[in-house]
């Protein structure tokens, strides 16, 4: 299986297992909000880079479900503990940090597809995810 049809497998799995618990993005807010953001975070590690990404969702998701559960889907992506996502990333080296960090944008692609597809989140739906980080709340 190729490292594509891995991340899509996963990604299908992940996102299924979200709308199996919470619906749709008309049905749940937890659900919207992690539709949202997986259309809008590959967009803030562009913006702002991976560690700051985590970090951001990290304080996010004390607050949001769709925020803790698309760090444990990072997590998985990355191969590491969600409990141990923040310091991992925080201590790649250069060289690794930017690797991972393709990596990570690699296979989000299909978590924003599936988000569309299965739980019917649009682009709209980012602005949720999105307002917090351009207004710069933490």
């Amino acid at each position: 299986m190729t490292r594509a049809q891995s991340d899509m497998k996963r990604a299908y799995s992940d996102v299924s297992a979200v709308l199996r618990e919470w619906g749709p993005v008309s049905q749940n807010p937890h659900s919207r909000r992690y539709g949202g953001l997986c259309h809008a975070v590959p967009v803030m590690i562009r913006t702002c880079g991976l560690c700051q990404a985590v970090a951001f969702l990290d304080s996010k998701a004390k607050q949001d479900n769709g925020d803790a559960r698309l760090l444990e889907h990072i997590a998985g992506i990355a191969g590491v503990e969600r409990s141990k996502l923040d310091e991992w990333v925080a201590n790649l080296p250069t060289t690794e940090y930017m690797l991972n960090t393709l990596r990570i944008l690699d296979a989000l692609v299909f978590y924003k597809r599936f988000a569309v597809s299965l739980l019917k989140a649009e682009a709209a739906d980012a602005d949720e995810g999105a307002a917090d980080h351009a207004s710069g709340a933490p």
